[in-house]
């Protein structure tokens, strides 16, 4: 068993998030394996492994992990609560600085 200092911990920037959203709406990546990914980012964030880079930028990129964490919410069955567009402009808002 390693020791706390030994830990690695896993890096997440806005490049990286971005690049989660392009996989998606470029269909590389399905709704339910980019659901997967934000878990895991999730689950390293909750066992205090995850650093933010820039530090700065924390808040904006963990708001984009959240909403990719339910990319694959329905609001009935069969129809997704976010559309392509809605995606593609929640990347735009939480991916490039203003």
């Amino acid at each position: 068993m390693q020791e706390s200092g030994d830990l690695e911990q896993m890096r997440i920037d806005v490049q990286s998030v971005a690049k989660i959203f392009d996989e998606l709406l470029e269909g590389r990546m399905t709704r339910s394996a980019v659901e997967l990914w934000a878990n895991e980012v999730l689950q390293e964030h909750e066992a205090n492994a995850l650093e933010f880079v820039p530090r700065g930028d924390q808040e904006r990129i963990w708001e984009a992990i959240m909403y990719l964490y339910a990319v694959d919410a329905q609001a009935e069955p069969g129809k997704h609560m976010y559309s392509a567009e809605g995606i593609l402009l929640a990347k735009r808002e939480l991916c490039h600085k203003e």
